[in-house]
């Protein structure tokens, strides 16, 4: 894999000796771990299944092939994927394939970035009405104390006028 950058062959050393962290593979040291995967639900996480079974990664290469140039036929594992994504895999000459990546990542950065700001507004926002809800819930409880109090005011006026009444009558 002379061509292939140097992240993509450590990929493949690991994937080679079996030693990236799927699900299987921690199941096998953990009992009682959940293994089914996370991106599809559909089966167990393992190398062949997460690299290349799993609806969401095949989504994910397809779009890599089209994007590279690359064929990647229905039925594949891991390891005749990658030899023959390596084969296809565009020389640094190939400045359309990396300008449309470069073009891609730039419009997903701004577009993270709009959605970023978005959020933050709707954050703000939502601290704003729940200030505004405590404050309003805080005003609501003192108004009731304040009835409740205003009530029972006029209770006791009401029992001492029903006293000077009755002390009224009882002189006359």
């Amino acid at each position: 894999m002379p061509r292939s950058p140097l992240k993509v062959k450590v990929l493949l050393w690991r994937i080679s000796i079996g030693r990236l962290p799927m699900w299987d593979r921690m199941h096998r040291l953990l009992l009682g771990i959940q293994t089914t995967c996370v991106l599809c639900g559909e089966e167990d996480e393992s190398l062949d299944h997460i690299f290349a079974g799993c609806s969401y990664s095949r989504r994910v290469w397809m779009e890599v092939a089209v994007r590279t140039h690359c064929t990647i036929g229905h039925h594949f594992e891991v390891r005749q994927m990658i030899e023959q994504w390596d084969r296809q895999w565009p020389t640094i000459g190939d400045i359309t394939v990396v300008e449309d990546t470069i073009n891609v990542g730039g419009e997903t950065a701004a577009a993270l970035k709009a959605q970023t700001e978005q959020m933050s507004r709707i954050v703000n926002e939502l601290d704003s009405i729940h200030f505004s809800i405590k404050k309003a819930s805080k005003l609501v409880k003192e108004i009731g104390r304040q009835v409740a109090t205003d009530r029972c005011i006029m209770a006791m006026l009401f029992i001492i006028v029903l006293g000077v009444i009755a002390v009224i009558i009882v002189k006359v």
